[in-house]
């Protein structure tokens, strides 16, 4: 049985499992053009988490579609790739943390390639022996 959620009357339930990190850290700007921006210092923990990885996937996608021509896309990146490099390690053997730094490799500049490639490459006989490495 659901019970909904205490001192809420959006009709919102509440499940036995955690919920996500997302809307403690975005509120309601989720669905009102949020940027990885808004986002900083918390970029690690949103991309351990389902909806939070998924958002910023989203994103990068998004920023990377030359269509968009967003202003703010290389700082974006930029703070994605900087705060995911500083806890590589924690990404990469994290069931959703992984597609982040997949992403990176997919959208990120040749010189973030090149880094995250080296990185890799150092502890790639560790990340073979892992489910999400």
């Amino acid at each position: 049985v659901k019970q909904k959620r205490s001192g809420s009357n959006d009709g919102s339930t509440k499940s036995g499992s955690s919920s996500s990190v997302v809307p403690y850290i975005l509120g309601d700007r989720l669905d009102k053009g949020a940027t990885l921006l808004q986002i900083k210092g918390h970029v690690v923990r949103i991309s351990k988490d389902k909806d939070g990885s998924r958002f910023i996937q989203q994103r990068l996608d998004y920023l990377a579609d030359p269509a968009h021509n967003v202003a703010s896309s290389n700082e974006e990146l930029n703070l994605v790739f900087s705060e995911a490099m500083s806890s590589i390690e924690d990404l990469w053997y994290d069931a959703y943390g992984n597609f982040i730094l997949q992403k990176l490799l997919d959208h990120g500049t040749e010189d973030m390639k090149a880094e995250l490639g080296d990185r890799v490459h150092a502890d790639v006989v560790s990340l073979s022996n892992t489910v999400y490495g």
